[in-house]
């Protein structure tokens, strides 16, 4: 595991809550809206979505919650461990 990674990791560990945003990207917000803000939650549902690098998965949570059919990928296991019960069927 490299430093950085290992860093990473350490943040996620952490109690803190300033690491655990649950707030989604504004950017997303946007954009997902801007595009997709017209259709149905069964045309979502066709739509596939990865998130790079998902963190705590703030952005998985607004789209899920749109419809769209969310996947993540994170370095730090910590935060797949965290995710894995809300998207995993």
């Amino acid at each position: 595991m490299k430093k950085n990674q290992i860093e990473r990791e350490n943040i996620y560990k952490s109690s803190s809550a300033r690491h655990k945003n649950i707030y989604p990207s504004e950017v997303i917000i946007s954009w997902v809206k801007n595009n997709y803000g017209h259709l149905s939650k069964s045309a979502t549902k066709k739509i596939k979505c990865l998130d790079f690098g998902c963190g705590w998965g703030n952005n998985l949570y607004f789209l899920k919650k749109e419809g769209f059919d969310c996947y993540g990928i994170d370095l730090s296991e910590t935060a797949i461990k965290h995710l894995y019960p809300d998207f995993v069927s």
